[in-house]
């Protein structure tokens, strides 16, 4: 009996204190993962045409990090910090949902059909390092915080 007591004692209260510290963890990262997932979502939306069909794996049977064209940070596993989707002759607009994806770092739309103007948005992400836009047909001006 008194092994018990001293057992539920102490387990108890750690195994308290163990849930409430994974439920923290969970609901960070679950707000993350909806917020990028949302904004690469969007910018799929404006896409009109995908002639190779790379985004058709941009849905709910894949995690947005394993997405083609995707990566996430080693430190924010979770945080999309690379988007590179070049040459795929994707048609569409730039979606200003892109502002979302608060830990990009590497933008990279090279040589596709991307029309419409550059979102001023875009100019916001203050991570954002690399952004390749050439061989599309914009317009406007590239924002002046990343110039």
């Amino acid at each position: 009996m008194g092994f018990f007591t001293l057992f539920s004692t102490l387990y108890i209260p750690f195994l308290i204190f163990f849930s409430f510290r994974l439920s923290q963890t969970t609901c960070a990262q679950i707000t993350s993962n909806i917020t990028d997932r949302s904004a690469l979502l969007s910018f799929k939306s404006v896409i009109y045409n995908d002639p190779y069909r790379v985004l058709s794996s941009w849905n709910d049977t894949i995690h947005h990090c394993k997405w083609p064209g995707v990566k996430c940070g080693r430190r924010h596993p979770e945080r999309v910090t690379s988007l590179v989707l070049e040459s795929f002759r994707l048609s569409g607009y730039l979606s200003s949902s892109l502002a979302n994806l608060t830990f990009l770092r590497n933008l990279t739309l090279f040589d596709n059909l991307f029309s419409g103007n550059i979102p001023e948005v875009i100019g916001r992400s203050s991570r954002l390092r690399y952004l390749n836009l050439e061989v599309n047909s914009l317009g406007g001006e590239i924002p002046n915080t990343l110039k």
